[in-house]
């Protein structure tokens, strides 16, 4: 028997959460056994008690609502240890997946392994709306700017090698936590699952796209972020300050220093721009919604 530690963490999401669940519930499974643990962060909506009744045996741990994603990944990450498991599979409260999604990552990787030392193995998202991906494995645009990535790579009939993981489903050999550890603590929300990809690939392992689609998941859109250049200024300033909308500049400035590359200088100075001149560099870059 496989044993695969699903982790999730959620915040006043609580019917996502629950569909989210309820695909879990219904995975096709060959020899696969899963230990759900979920961190609600501090919601207010109901979500821990909704969990609690309709799935009992999620193994629920408590957050104070300043967790974020990256935050809340680890406190469940380290819960799963206490456990062990042969898998961690990174799982979004608002991906809805197909019924065969784990069995086919878990094949994947048992493909992969006897051929390579992989270290992640990706589940590619659709956007319902665009059905075309919108999360899951992405590669470097460039080799001098390793920072500049690619579109959502498109999965194909075979595994794709890739150099950027999103966190959205993502399955994490127990060999490779066991080498570099869970998520960094040095990060707030994003840039955590971008931060381990890359740190497997500096400890020799590989990170593949599994073939075909695993689930939906709406994408972050321009219309009403903070790039949404019809929000007046003052509004996306305020909102720049939260970690779930723009990575804190400290963050920033430490995956630059990690994974910059040849242009880190470069991106620290666009770092003391934003610091210095934040509504030009809000403007800078900032984008029209198409209609």
């Amino acid at each position: 028997m496989i044993n695969v530690a699903v982790l999730l963490t959620c915040h006043n999401r609580r019917e996502k959460t629950l569909r989210c669940l309820a695909t879990l519930a219904r995975q096709q499974l060959t020899g696969i056994c899963l230990t759900i643990y979920l961190v609600d962060d501090g919601s207010v909506d109901g979500t821990k008690d909704a969990v609690a009744s309709q799935y009992p045996d999620v193994i629920l741990l408590e957050g104070h609502g300043e967790l974020y994603w990256n935050g809340g990944m680890r406190l469940c990450w380290q819960r799963a240890l206490q456990d062990g498991a042969d898998f961690y599979l990174w799982l979004n409260d608002d991906v809805s997946l197909v019924n065969d999604a784990i069995d086919r990552l878990v094949a994947c990787y048992l493909y992969q392994a006897s051929l390579h030392q992989v270290g992640a193995v990706i589940g590619t998202m659709l956007d319902p709306t665009a059905n075309k991906p919108s999360y899951g494995g992405r590669n470097k645009k460039y080799s001098f700017h390793p920072l500049a990535l690619s579109d959502v790579l498109i999965p194909g009939e075979s595994a794709i090698e890739c150099d950027y993981i999103n966190g959205n489903l993502c399955l994490i050999p127990a060999k490779a936590q066991q080498t570099i550890g869970i998520l960094s603590d040095r990060f707030t929300h994003s840039m955590g699952d971008f931060d381990y990809g890359l740190r497997l690939q500096a400890a020799g392992f590989s990170l593949w796209v599994a073939p075909g689609q695993f689930g939906y998941c709406t994408p972050h859109l321009i219309k009403g972020s903070v790039r949404d250049a019809s929000i007046d200024m003052a509004t996306r300033l305020q909102w720049t300050k939260k970690p779930n909308v723009w990575p804190p500049l400290q963050e920033w400035l430490w995956f630059v220093r990690l994974h910059g590359g040849p242009i880190r200088p470069f991106l620290q100075v666009k770092a003391i721009l934003r610091r210095q001149l934040p509504r030009l560099w809000l403007w800078l870059n900032q984008s029209r919604p198409e209609a």
